[in-house]
């Protein structure tokens, strides 16, 4: 067997080992930031995140150390899959964005939300303004943005609807006979 070289070994200066002397565990960095064990800042997807959008929450949450910029670029694609869920119409996410905000679906707050993370994942994919490429920080943000967007939309109407079925029947009745005169009324 053929012990490696100098230059074989040349990406071995990225990395740090220590060892903790209170535990005797060890460390491993990789250009200042712990890759092991692995101590991810990243918050958990919400439960109100629906499957395929975690499969891509999840992927960003992976790359997220090697490649702020790829992270984004799932992040804005976890984004479209969500809205796909929440029914809006549209060609492109902005115009998706704009009718959700238009039928009065999302507050002024959570068109900030979407926005930010279309806009941020965007521009790590095309040139422009902004430069992803090690912008940690802004991308773990996203991560959060997320989970917002999702617990206000899909999170609060679950809960909505899940209180709503708790009413005893005779009650549900009486406010959907209220609702559809009212709609019948015109007021």
């Amino acid at each position: 067997m053929d012990l490696p070289t100098v230059a074989d070994m040349e990406f071995l200066k990225k990395y740090d080992l220590f060892r903790c002397e209170s535990c005797a565990e060890y460390s491993i960095f990789r250009s200042g930031r712990l890759v092991y064990p692995e101590n991810s800042d990243i918050p958990d997807p919400v439960d109100s995140l629906p499957n395929d959008v975690v499969r891509e929450y999840n992927e960003a949450a992976l790359v997220i150390d090697d490649s702020p910029r790829a992270a984004a670029a799932l992040l804005r694609l976890a984004l479209e899959k969500l809205v796909e869920h929440l029914d809006a119409d549209g060609d492109t996410l902005n115009q998706k964005i704009g009718d959700l905000v238009g039928e009065g679906h999302v507050s002024p707050r959570i068109q900030k939300a979407l926005d930010t993370v279309r806009v941020v994942g965007n521009e790590s994919v095309h040139p422009g303004v902004m430069d992803m490429q090690d912008d940690y920080d802004t991308a773990r943000a996203l991560f959060k943005l997320i989970n917002v967007i999702s617990e206000e939309t899909i999170g609060r109407d679950v809960m909505i609807d899940q209180l709503y079925e708790h009413l005893p029947e005779n009650k549900r009745q009486g406010i959907e006979i209220g609702i559809i005169s009212k709609d019948l009324s015109g007021t």
